[in-house]
Parts: C-alpha cells; sequence; structure tokens
C-alpha cells in the first residue's frame, strides 16, 4: 500500500469538522474533527494548536482551559494529548508562542481529534476557529 504525505492544516473550513457550541463552566467539545476514510493523522512535537473562543460579545478568558482529545469511533477511550490555559493557544502568527503538541500521536481513521473549552461563558461556535497542523499518511 502507497501513501500520500503531506503537511496539513486542519481548521473549521475541514469538511470533517463538526462544531458546537460551548456551556459554561463545563468543558465542552467545541470541534471534533473525525480523521476521514483511508487517512491517518500524524501529530507531530513541533504541529502546533491555535484557537480562538469567543461568545456573543467576548473573548474566552486567559485562564479558561482546553483541552485537545483523541478518542476512537465510540468516543468511549479518551486520551489528552494537550491541555493548559486558553492564553497559551489564542496566538496564530509567531511560532516562538503557539502551543506545540511536544509528542507524537497517530491517529486512525475513523478517530477523533476533539477541541474541548471551559469557558465562564457560553462559547458561540460561529465566532471561534482553530488551526491544527499535522502530517497527513493517505492511501493513494
Amino acid at each position: 500500500m502507497e501513501l500520500d504525505r503531506a503537511e496539513v492544516n486542519i481548521s473549521i473550513n475541514d469538511p470533517n469538522v463538526t462544531k458546537s457550541n460551548g456551556t459554561a463552566g463545563v468543558m465542552s467539545d467545541i470541534f471534533d474533527y473525525e480523521v476521514p476514510y483511508g487517512t491517518i493523522i500524524q501529530l507531530r512535537p513541533n504541529d502546533v494548536i491555535a484557537a480562538y473562543f469567543k461568545d456573543a460579545s467576548a473573548e474566552m478568558l486567559a485562564t479558561d482551559a482546553y483541552e485537545v482529545v483523541v478518542t476512537d469511533p465510540n468516543k468511549i477511550r479518551n486520551e489528552v494529548v494537550a491541555s493548559g490555559l486558553y492564553k497559551d493557544i489564542k496566538t496564530f502568527d509567531d511560532r516562538n508562542k503557539v502551543r506545540k503538541f511536544g509528542q507524537t500521536k497517530t491517529v486512525k481513521a475513523g478517530w477523533h481529534i476533539i477541541i474541548r473549552a471551559k469557558a465562564t461563558t457560553v462559547l458561540v461556535n460561529a465566532s471561534c476557529y482553530f488551526k491544527l497542523t499535522a502530517l497527513r499518511l493517505a492511501e493513494l
């Protein structure tokens, strides 16, 4: 089996991303990327996660929490691959300040990469966006 290897930027524009609104005070799934059939996503140590979270009027607090979780197709087993404070992931353009994964994680087809946030207010997904860099391995 031959694989096509390509650098990818996964964002809200990807057709495999599902968006949801957040619930105030609860760690909520905001973005859910399902790895397509015939594809493997590899998160590498220098790959980055950046996100902007907002409610109807204001940005999420810098001290609110986020996490990136990899889960199986049935969403039974969860593995947190990144977590911290919102201030750590809200930069998109400064490579010296963006949040790097620091580890390698291979995510198979059908599995999910979920970006969660625990904000003090209700997050509105229409006002939120993200970018995740990775290596895509796709069957030719």
